[in-house]
């Protein structure tokens, strides 16, 4: 996951999801939610591309708060009545 702000108004979120088993059509439809300091967001319903990823940008006005470095994003990841929770930290 990267957060890239563009300007003084603007920041780029990019996230990407990537499946690591070897039958990505077995997965069907996902649902994920990605939370972090005073923000969020999430999808329903999406299927992975052939290469078993998800990519998901989105630009939006910045709140005039930077996330720090060692902030740790809590990620979600429902299909297949499965549920997964991990955390995301920088190396």
């Amino acid at each position: 996951m990267e957060f890239i702000q563009n300007s003084d108004t603007f920041e780029r979120q990019d996230f990407l999801l990537k499946y690591k088993g070897d039958e990505v059509e077995s997965v069907g439809e996902i649902a994920y939610s990605v939370d972090s300091i005073g923000s969020g967001f999430g999808r329903e319903g999406e299927s992975l591309a052939g290469n078993g990823t998800i990519r998901d940008t989105t630009e939006s006005r910045t709140r005039n708060a930077e996330i720090p470095e060692d902030t740790e994003i809590e990620v979600t990841v429902e299909w297949n009545d499965v549920s997964e929770t991990f955390t995301l930290t920088k190396e």
